[in-house]
């Protein structure tokens, strides 16, 4: 669950007010930490399928959110592209994880047949 603008402030206790700008900055820092987060669980192999899967919803409810928005304020739309790559790289991994979890066996460009591309997930 992503916290309103109005919660976080409830919530965080601060004595000052949260601008719209800050708010938006923060959770869309935040997609890169999510991110982060589903790159490591996927060290775990095809057994970390339902946790990257979580993190790629949210950081696609994030991203839709945002690009439902007329005006980003401040400098927020540069924002943007890294959200989307965040959001690119976690569903490419996750579509690695589904073929390792379906047995699909992948190989790098110009490997061995030997070679299993995600085996190191």
């Amino acid at each position: 669950m992503i916290l309103s603008l109005e919660e976080v402030q409830e919530k965080s206790g601060l004595s000052f007010a949260l601008s719209i700008s800050e708010y938006l900055g923060g959770l869309m820092d935040f997609t890169g930490e999510v991110g982060r987060f589903a790159i490591r669980s996927a060290c775990g192999g095809k057994l970390a399928k339902p946790q990257v899967e979580l993190c790629v919803a949210s950081v696609t409810v994030v991203y839709n959110g945002v690009q439902e928005l007329p005006y980003l304020p401040g400098k927020l739309g540069k924002k943007m592209s890294a959200l989307k790559n965040t959001l690119n790289k976690m569903e490419t991994v996750l579509y690695e994880l589904s073929l390792l979890s379906d047995g699909v066996k992948m190989r790098p460009p110009g490997g061995d047949e030997d070679d299993a591309g995600l085996s190191s997930l």
